[in-house]
């Protein structure tokens, strides 16, 4: 009897919990229509792509993020990135170790990150103690949205001492090329005489013409390292403040800082080199005139002038030819044709006439 007395007030309890559920059941699906559908969690998966390389006293990882979700249909949205972090260790660390034992960087967020394109940067420094001959190991993670990704496969880097900078860069014109001189280093980042350099990079940017506030990055110049300490910029057909840096090569991926950066202002008021190796030939109802390629960056078109028979002067035949060929059809029998070929580039400067060649028809 005591029982049931003790049970019998907890059946409205239940009775309202059931009713709440219900309540709860029609106010979700109210304005739905089919089965109630959890939206898809977004799996971020992990960069696949990291690259290490070594600046100085700086360690540099690289990477660009997936371009789709773990569901592989849902595209990468790089504005929900909230966070990357590195890992680092300097001992070897298998599968899951790696996570738990590694030393987590500070979270950092895009904004903090060098960019260049779709590829991002991030720079850990290291003290000369760290970097010589030492073995690092180097992983990556991100958050997106609320949830984070798998860390990216762990890359090993063997680090050395590079030279601690290139130091005498300077800069000149001459014509329409720039030339760049700099002195070969001697000591490394811990002030000991420098082994040796297996070549340089040189490093540059353009900030176009009235456009101050333009900070793009430092691209390299070649793909392959320099091996003298020189060299001739003939890529100079945009207008602006050309900005130069150089580092020594140690080894693969290993480069010291940058130098100190040099300027210089370009105007292209420079015409390209006149055309050479003019030829005529007399076909059936033509002269077809044959010249060798300008290969000056910013050509732009070819120019042809003629002059008939005895007359003083060459006279325009046609502008804007753009290939290094054109057949005269405006001939006519019994005459003598002389024919001058000129380049005209980007900017409206022409060259020199070529050498004058003459065909009779």
């Amino acid at each position: 009897m005591r029982r049931s007395q003790f049970i019998q007030p907890r059946r409205p309890a239940v009775a309202l919990t059931a009713a709440c559920l219900a309540a709860a059941l029609v106010l979700f699906s109210c304005g739905r229509k089919g089965p109630l559908r959890l939206e898809p969690r977004p799996e971020p998966v992990a960069v696949s792509n990291l690259e290490v390389r070594q600046l100085g006293a700086a360690v540099e990882l690289s990477w660009t993020f997936p371009t789709v979700l773990g569901d592989g249909s849902a595209t990468f949205d790089t504005s929900q990135v909230r966070w990357v972090r590195g890992y680092h260790s300097d001992r070897i660390l298998k599968g899951e170790q790696f996570q738990r034992r590694a030393e987590a960087l500070r979270k950092v967020s895009l904004g903090e990150l060098q960019q260049d394109g779709f590829t991002y940067r991030l720079r850990i420094p290291f003290s000369p103690a760290e970097l010589a001959g030492k073995r690092h190991f180097f992983s990556l993670m991100y958050a997106y949205q609320r949830y984070k990704s798998p860390l990216a496969p762990v890359q090993e880097f063997v680090t050395g001492l590079p030279a601690s900078s290139v130091p005498g860069l300077a800069v000149s014109q001459e014509g329409k090329a720039i030339r760049l001189e700099w002195k070969r280093p001697t000591e490394n980042l811990a002030g000991k005489p420098l082994a040796g350099v297996s070549g340089y990079y040189l490093y540059r940017r353009i900030i176009p013409e009235g456009d101050s506030n333009s900070q793009p990055s430092f691209e390299s110049i070649t793909s392959r390292p320099i091996m003298q300490e020189r060299y001739e910029d003939t890529d100079t057909s945009r207008e602006g403040r050309y900005e130069y840096r150089v580092s020594a090569l140690l080894s693969p991926g290993i480069e010291s800082a940058p130098s100190d950066m040099v300027t210089i202002t370009m105007k292209d008021t420079y015409p390209p080199d006149a055309p050479t190796g003019v030829v005529v030939f007399r076909a059936r109802d033509h002269l077809l005139i044959n010249w060798r390629a300008v290969t000056d960056r910013d050509l732009s078109h070819y120019r042809i002038y003629r002059r008939v028979d005895n007359e003083e002067e060459f006279t325009l035949l046609v502008d804007r030819v753009t290939t290094p060929h054109y057949e005269d059809r405006s001939v006519a029998p019994a005459h003598m044709y002389t024919y001058q070929v000129t380049a005209v580039d980007i900017k409206g400067n022409e060259s020199l006439p070529s050498q004058a060649v003459d065909e009779a028809f």
